[in-house]
Parts: structure tokens; sequence; C-alpha cells
């Protein structure tokens, strides 16, 4: 009976590699279901000390995934801006950091030393993140991942959660490998065994075209990640050198009082007047320009908006958009980026030099509406004006593409008057609300 069987599979090469293609599709079924656990405390018995205290741990006091949030040579209004942004993360239940205690306006000099020395060391200081759930749990996983995606470089998470998270990425990363290499020789098996020795090369060049496409997609995504790294980090420095004025300005406030009791005494209230003048209109004084609450949208348009400044251009900008708002950071900074950028080009030699930027989500929709004026004729396609056209010109088709993917719309109006750009994208239920 085996004999027969193994006589008929041999005979029909086809046949076989039709069931084993079928065969593969319940594998990969089970394997994309498959989780995979990390948790090492699940595989001890559940009677020691270790087991019942990291439950005792998880339940009453939440504290069961811990992490420490290392921030090095980064401003306090930074630290303090990034402590709100991590208590907003799903799965988060509290990020613990000095503001909790003191207010960030007082100079660190002045805060007891026993607490200062729990929270910095150096030019670093530390905030503790706890997450609801245990070490292991995929919602911690991915309230990690989420901390990561909103520090900059210059932030490290530690802690046994952490390294959980960072086992099973890279296991998830390895194991395409290893079973790639396996795919390999199993196709060079069967074309040494079948009769149609060019079928298996024709399934590995399909899959090897198809992970090109996905490797040139993540490329993309990480350059636009590198995008608004490279803003943020920028925005942030502008952050960093406001605090060091406002803290000069506080050191050399007895001194700028006393020169001016010193002008009053002497009746000279015109010169005190414009010492006075002199002080309000100091960038100390004057902070940054804070455009909304959403930390990516103010990073990207603070940077355009100095841009357009050394250009001779004004700035026309009024946004309101939360602090949360439900789109990927990188798809609202290539909005906000593409767009400021293409109007700077167009009105950089036009006679109106000013760019009217609004931008609100409301009523569940996310609205971009961006105006300039522009000189000569516009191209059909909208295409660059700039020289080095391989390097240009993708701006309008990448928000385009954003839009189409999103679900919205984008719509460009150049009848005579000033160049408009208009992008509509629809928000969920219930997000984006004023």
């Amino acid at each position: 009976m085996v004999e027969k069987i193994a006589h008929k599979l041999t005979r029909n090469p086809r046949l076989v590699a039709l069931i084993a293609v079928l065969l593969l599709i319940p594998s990969a079924l089970g394997y994309i279901g498959t989780r995979v656990n990390y948790d090492i405390l699940t595989y001890l018995p559940q009677d020691l000390e270790s087991s019942q205290g990291e439950r005792l741990l998880e339940e009453p006091f939440h504290m069961a995934a811990t992490s420490m949030l290392i921030v090095e040579d980064m401003p306090a209004a930074y630290t303090n801006s990034l402590i709100y942004a991590i208590r907003q993360v799903p799965n988060v239940s509290n990020a613990v950091w000095l503001s909790n205690a003191v207010g960030i306006q007082i100079p660190i000099d002045f805060i007891p030393a026993n607490l200062r020395d729990m929270f910095y060391a150096g030019d670093a200081t530390m905030i503790i993140i706890q997450y609801d759930k245990s070490g292991a749990d995929e919602d911690t996983m991915k309230a990690i991942q989420a901390v990561r995606d909103i520090c900059n470089e210059k932030c490290f998470l530690a802690g046994f959660s952490v390294v959980i998270k960072d086992t099973k990425d890279l296991v998830d990363r390895e194991l395409p490998v290893s079973e790639g290499l396996a795919v390999l020789l199993s196709l060079m098996a069967m074309s040494l065994t079948m009769d149609y020795t060019v079928l298996p090369f024709v399934f590995l060049t399909a899959l090897a075209l198809l992970y090109a496409i996905l490797g040139l997609v993540t490329i993309e995504r990480l350059e636009e990640a590198d995008k608004l790294a490279s803003l943020r980090e920028s925005y942030y420095q502008g952050l960093r050198r406001e605090e060091s004025q406002l803290r000069t300005l506080r050191h050399d406030l007895r001194n700028h009082l006393t020169a001016l009791r010193g002008l009053v005494e002497l009746g000279e209230d015109g010169k005190a007047l414009q010492y006075i003048d002199q002080l309000a209109d100091s960038s100390a004084l004057r902070g940054g320009r804070r455009l909304c609450e959403n930390d990516t949208a103010n990073a990207v348009l603070s940077a355009k908006a100095e841009t357009m400044g050394r250009m001779g251009l004004t700035a026309d900008f009024s946004v309101s958009l939360p602090k949360v708002l439900p789109l990927a950071e990188v798809d609202l900074c290539a909005l906000l980026g593409n767009a400021a950028d293409n109007a700077m080009e167009a009105a950089e030699g036009a006679e109106d030099k000013t760019v009217t930027l609004r931008c609100r989500a409301e009523k569940g929709l996310f609205m971009l509406r961006v105006e300039n004026a522009y000189a000569g004729e516009l191209a059909p396609d909208l295409a660059t004006t700039k020289a080095d056209r391989t390097s240009h010109g993708f701006g309008l088709a990448g928000m385009r593409e954003i839009a189409e993917r999103l679900g919205g719309s984008l719509e460009t109006r150049a009848g005579g008057g000033p160049f408009q750009l208009v992008v509509c994208l629809p928000l969920p239920r219930g997000e984006g609300a004023p």
C-alpha cells in the first residue's frame, strides 16, 4: 500500500507541489496567531515567593512593570512636557518625576539634596514609568514602544520590561532570516527533484520582489521619522536656549531692580521706562512661539516659521490641534512640512511675501489650508521650480498619497488669485475635538 502511494506521488510532482502550497496557508495562519510567551515568571511554580510578590505588585499597586527613562542634557521644560505626553499613553498608569514634588521654575540648586539626587545625576535626569499590566504583557510592550516613539535620541529607556521588549523584537527580527534560509534550502531541494526546475525560482523571485517593495516603504517611513526627529531636536534646543536666558535673567534680576531704583531716585523716569522696555523686549521674557498643544506640529511649524523669517517672508500661522492627535507623527510632519516648503518656494519670488497657514482639528475632521502668492505661471502638474528635479517635487504627491490612504482629500486652487492648498482628513470619532 505504501509503495503504491509513493509511486503515485513520484509520478505526480505537480500534485505534490500543490498540496505543499495549500499546506502553507494553515501554517502561515498558525504562525501569525501563535504568541510567544516571554514572561519568565509564568513558567515558575506559583507558590514561590517571587511569583506571589509579583502578583501583589501587579494587582493592588500596579507596579509589576516599571521602567526608568533617562533624559540626557535636555531642558526641564522638555522633560516636563514629556511627562504629560507619557501619561497619555494607553496602559501607562503613572509617570513620576521631580515636577510631581516641586515646580520646574525652581532652580535645581534650591531643591533639597536628597530629593535632587533621586532624579538628577550630572546633566541627566530620570523619569519613573509604571504600567497597568505585567512586564511581558502585550499591552505593556505596546506602551513601551509608544513611549519610545514620543522620546528623542537623548532619551534612554531601561528596566526589566524593556529588556523583555528588546528580546522579543530581536527574536522577531532574526526569526525571518532563519526561516528564509529554510525556505531557500527547500526550494533548492525541490528544484533538484522536480521536473520543472524553474518553478521554485519563480516563487523565490516573487518573494524577493515583495521584500524589496516592503524595504523601500520602510526606508521612506524612516526618512520621514528622521526628518521629524531633526525638527524636534531644533525645537527643543530652542526651548533650552530660552530656559538658559530665563535663568540668566533671574540671576541678574537684583541688579536690574537696583538699576531701576537708582534711576527713579534720580528722577530719571524716562530712562527708567526705557530700561523697562528693554527688559520687556528681551527674548527670555517673550518666550518661544507655541502655536498649539501638539508637540509635533509645534516642532515642525516653529522651524518653518524661523526659516521663513530668514527668507524675508511673513509666517501667518493659526493652529488649533490637541496634544494627542490620532494621526501618525510622520504623516502629520509630512503634511505640515511639505505644505510649508511648497508655500515658501512659491512666495519667495512673489511680490506678496505672506504665507498663510490655518490648521485645526474639530468635529471629527483634520483641516489644513495654506495660501500663498506666486510669480509667473504654475506648471499644469504643479512640478517644482527647483533646478534639481531629481531631488525635489515629490512633496505634493506624498501629501496626496497620505490623504488618499487616510480616506481624505487634497485640493489645489489657483484661479487668478493666490495659490491655495486644502487638505481634509477624517479622524476617529471623539478625537480632535476642541
